[in-house]
């Protein structure tokens, strides 16, 4: 008897929790349900990413990131206190699982539409990670929208996810049924870049109407699925000052997700010499020629001249003819390419500087005390 007694209490206690199923990632996919979605954009919402499921690359980057599979939430949103789960957390593993939640995607209809608070589809977003039965060392929310937030700034939700380690990305729908120009494109895409998207390695999609959607969200499903993936050594989520991410680049572009410039490493090959660094800093001011390049180096118009043929291989510069002194001109799209593999680590770059302070500020405190 007492023993029963002690199992109910244990039952009880607010520390008591279910077991949780581990799996590789928990995603929710927050679809945009709002007023300005008309009933046929928001059927290639729901077809595309049900589609997306039954996708052999999708079903690839389940494989690769683990045996244990995702666990999957979709959710609908539109104005403040319009959010609602239409196809609850479900683990999708393989073939006959994704086919299943494709099919609930298929069967849910809209169940709301109204204003754009985004902040209200974040929140409900985080919530959604409490208690839903999974645990996995990822979590990330896929976001899409076509406007601006309309009620609250989702800004300090987006704070809140990324310090509970959740990682969130967008998708952003520039339609033309209310043509405000490009610059009002280029407002809503920095409004998710500054307002919306966070964590390491979050990124922003664009895409230029509704009909693009399909393709677009199976990319970005791979890219989610195996753009960062944790150490394998832990189960746990890691925190995000202490980061164990690496780029699974290379099964990305084997599935054709990533292109990498065939002469990303001809670029950086040449960017790897100091003197052809000079150069290209000197054809940041305009074009000039070989003797013009030459005089502030040690070294001769030959030297110069083979240093010229590497950038021009690289496609870093053009040599053009004017007159008989070939100007050189800095061709700075190339150089973009090496620019934007880059910042794919840019998350890594920040929490190492991070790190970095706190080791000088501990060592700055250390020689204080010895000088007392």
């Amino acid at each position: 008897m007492k023993r029963l007694w002690a199992i109910v209490l244990v039952c009880l206690s607010p520390t008591f929790a279910l077991a949780q199923q581990q799996v590789d990632l928990e995603l929710v996919l927050a679809i945009d349900s709002s007023t300005s979605v008309d009933a046929s954009e928001f059927e290639l919402q729901r077809r595309g990413l049900a589609a997306a499921f039954l996708h052999p690359d999708v079903l690839a980057a389940i494989r690769l990131i683990g045996d244990r599979g995702i666990a999957v939430q979709v959710v609908q949103w539109a104005g403040v206190g319009q959010q609602a789960s239409s196809v609850d957390w479900t683990l999708v593993r393989g073939p006959n699982s994704a086919a299943r939640f494709s099919a609930q995607i298929l069967a849910t209809p809209r169940l709301m539409q109204g204003f754009t608070d985004i902040a209200g589809a974040l929140e409900f977003s985080i919530a959604g990670f409490e208690h839903n039965g999974f645990s996995a060392p990822r979590l990330v929310i896929d976001v899409s929208g076509d406007g601006t937030a309309s009620a609250g700034p989702p800004g300090p939700w987006r704070d809140l996810a990324i310090r509970r380690g959740i990682n969130i990305n967008g998708l952003v729908i520039l339609t033309d049924e209310v043509d405000l120009g490009s610059l009002a494109d280029d407002i809503i895409v920095e409004h998710f870049e500054r307002e919306v998207i966070g964590g390491p390695g979050a990124f922003v999609m664009v895409i230029d109407s509704f009909d693009d959607f399909a393709a677009a969200i199976r990319l970005k499903l791979v890219r989610e699925i195996l753009g960062l993936v944790m150490s394998q050594n832990s189960a746990a989520p890691q925190p995000i000052d202490k980061p164990s991410l690496s780029y699974n680049l290379p099964v990305m572009e084997q599935l054709g997700y990533i292109q990498s410039p065939a002469n990303l490493d001809a670029i950086f090959a040449a960017l790897a010499d100091p003197t052809r660094r000079a150069i290209l800093s000197r054809l940041a001011d305009g074009k000039a020629s070989v003797n013009e390049i030459a005089q502030p180096f040690a070294i001769s118009q030959p030297a110069v001249s083979r240093h010229l043929k590497v950038l021009e291989r690289a496609g870093l510069i053009e040599r053009g003819i004017d007159e008989q002194r070939r100007p050189a001109r800095l061709k700075a799209d190339k150089m973009a390419a090496a620019v934007a593999w880059l910042k794919e680590f840019e998350a890594f770059w920040g929490t190492s500087f991070q790190q970095l302070d706190t080791v000088l500020l501990t060592m700055t405190s250390t020689e204080g005390e010895k000088d007392e």
